[in-house]
């Protein structure tokens, strides 16, 4: 695991499709929930500034696996990460999408070359009580260059 551990890089700040002050508000607070709000008009509960994909790949001429799980914001993230995509800097993505974004997703990575691998539902009781309210079907996709 160890191993593992040096070649993971945490993100300590939001991903978009550019660099910006983010303004956010932050619903669940729970330890280990994953809501994190992005806001245009309103009183943030933070501002932070964003960076991109591209920004943290510029300088590597490693190639990587990006796992992405960000309830709605796939394409923001994605966004700003054509030079990697194009450059073919990620040679894997798993990117869990939702009956929403789905066809944006697919439509980017195809954009870039990317074939469909394979697509599977989340477990039976993964965030089942908020998304099933909230009438979101989600999956796991695998795109590979």
């Amino acid at each position: 695991m160890n191993a593992f551990l040096k070649r993971c890089q945490i993100v300590p700040n939001p991903l978009s499709a550019d660099t910006r002050l983010i303004k956010a508000v932050i619903p669940d607070k729970r330890p280990g929930a994953s809501s994190f709000s992005i806001i245009e008009h309103g009183t943030a509960e933070k501002v932070v500034f964003s960076s991109t994909l591209d920004i943290l790949m510029n300088s590597s001429s490693e190639k990587f696996l990006l796992k992405i799980d960000v309830d709605g914001s796939e394409m923001e993230i994605l966004n700003g990460a054509k030079v990697a995509f194009s450059k073919k800097l990620i040679f894997s993505s798993i990117i869990e999408t939702n009956s929403l974004t789905s066809k944006d997703v697919e439509n980017f990575f195809a954009s870039y070359g990317y074939q469909r691998q394979v697509s599977f539902d989340n477990t039976p009781k993964h965030s089942t009580l908020r998304r099933k309210a909230q009438g979101k079907s989600e999956r796991n996709i695998v795109f590979s260059a």
